[in-house]
């Protein structure tokens, strides 16, 4: 209804531009007194705008009133196109790497939230300032294998100071938070540690908690 009423939109601005044109070129070719013919064309200009739109309103009006309670059902019904979308995006090991993970020994990592050192040699950049105003840019982490990364970013992942300092960052650029993690892993299958399975990961997570975005995301998955 939505697609027709805009078709029907155009196809009358369309025809009513031809017939104002012909009007005035009626009218520019007409000789003597020009007074009647000239009220006669603006009154038949204005009846042509106000009939027009006084239909497309109504139009419009009852496309929203089916929107609204198409809406209304679809938030009733069983997702079946966006669950067949999840599926086809999610794959067996997406989280294996994540579970394998061990949490941190008690609070074994909580250097990251405080402040970092002032001797140079040891410095870091500081992890909250980071999560609070400059999160839309990579941190790096790095360090020998074994020495406690992954350990760490699960740290991080679960803590609420992560969501709490995200949550600040985006508060102040108007936007509305959701964590999302993948864990690569080296020894693993193919999608664990290319950038397919990153993306695959991180979109099955987001659309997954955001099914409402998925027909526009994947609209010819959806529609198909």
């Amino acid at each position: 209804m939505l697609a027709t009423m805009l078709a029907l939109r155009r196809s009358s601005e369309v025809d009513q531009k031809n017939v104002l044109q012909q009007l005035k070129i009626l009218q520019k070719e007409q000789k003597g007194n020009t007074d009647l013919l000239n009220e006669s064309i603006r009154l038949l200009a204005d009846g042509l705008h106000s009939q027009s739109a006084a239909n497309l309103d109504t139009m419009s009006g009852l496309a929203e009133t089916c929107l609204e309670s198409l809406h209304a059902i679809r938030q009733h019904q069983p997702k079946i196109q966006e669950s067949g979308v999840l599926n086809w995006l999610s794959f067996r090991q997406i989280t294996f790497r994540y579970e394998e993970v061990l949490p941190a020994y008690l609070e074994t990592f909580s250097w990251i939230f405080l402040a970092p050192p002032t001797d140079d040699a040891h410095r870091w950049d500081d992890f909250s300032v980071y999560l609070r105003f400059h999160s839309t840019r990579p941190f790096f982490i790095n360090g020998k294998a074994g020495s406690g990364k992954s350990t760490l970013m699960k740290y991080i992942v679960g803590h609420h100071d992560t969501h709490s300092l995200l949550s600040d960052w985006a508060f102040s650029n108007h936007k509305k938070l959701f964590v999302a993690e993948f864990f690569f892993w080296r020894l693993g299958t193919p999608l664990q540690k290319n950038k397919t399975g990153l993306l695959r990961g991180l979109l099955y997570k987001v659309l997954h908690a955001y099914p409402e975005l998925i027909p526009d995301v994947f609209s010819h998955h959806y529609q198909n």
